[in-house]
């Protein structure tokens, strides 16, 4: 029987897959931790937060509080960088006149320098993959796509090729599912609940597979 949670898993809507339930993650109350079906995950939504906003102070004291009520030797799961690239690469890189990679090459720093600063030595730290856009409308007012699909999807496999490289320097470990999740230039839509979030459903088993290989 499971009587304490092995996984704790933070970040923005994109973290909701972990609970295994098929709810749509606005209903999720908002810094407030849900468990997963099995039990085995507790997650907490902070909220539509860019990986690039970890630099702030208000966000790293709001994440620092969070996790303190994790305990000692835990694997934690973090979960931010899709509305990063769905929303301001594309237009950061135009006008700054420089290349997608070079800004995601800038998130993914200050993503995980911040982690690496808050994330207690005692903790086992993993970095969840930003999946990529479907290529259908994004109902997120606040959030747009801005660019193109390609553009998109570029900025999503650059920041997640950045993260990965990146992660063995601070000692943590990259979950990524992101090639079962496209097929060639499309993405499988199959793989969604809807235009932007996974469907725990269709990709559980995979998740699966990847934490059991990453230990």
């Amino acid at each position: 029987m499971i009587t304490a949670p092995e996984w704790y898993v933070f970040g923005d809507s994109h973290s909701w897959v972990f609970t295994q339930t098929d709810d749509h993650p606005k209903w999720f109350p908002v810094q407030t931790p849900v468990l997963s079906r099995d039990g085995r995950f507790r997650v907490t939504r902070l909220g539509p937060w860019l990986a690039n906003s970890l630099g702030k102070k208000e966000k790293q004291d709001v994440l620092r509080e969070a996790l303190s009520s994790v305990p000692e030797g835990s694997k934690v799961i973090f979960s931010f960088g899709e509305i990063d690239c769905r929303c301001h690469v594309v237009p950061e890189a135009k006008a700054s006149g420089r290349s997608i990679r070079q800004v995601c090459e800038d998130i993914a720093a200050t993503y995980l320098s911040s982690v690496n600063k808050l994330a207690r030595p005692d903790l086992r730290v993993y970095i969840w993959n930003a999946p990529p856009l479907t290529g259908g409308p994004c109902y997120n007012q606040e959030y747009p796509i801005r660019g193109t699909y390609e553009e998109c999807r570029e900025a999503i496999e650059c920041l997640n090729s950045c993260l990965k490289e990146s992660c063995e320097r601070i000692g943590a470990k990259f979950i990524d599912i992101y090639q079962f999740l496209v097929d060639g230039d499309k993405t499988r839509t199959e793989c969604f609940r809807d235009h932007i979030h996974l469907s725990p459903a269709a990709v559980w088993p995979r998740i699966e597979e990847v934490l059991k290989c990453a230990g």
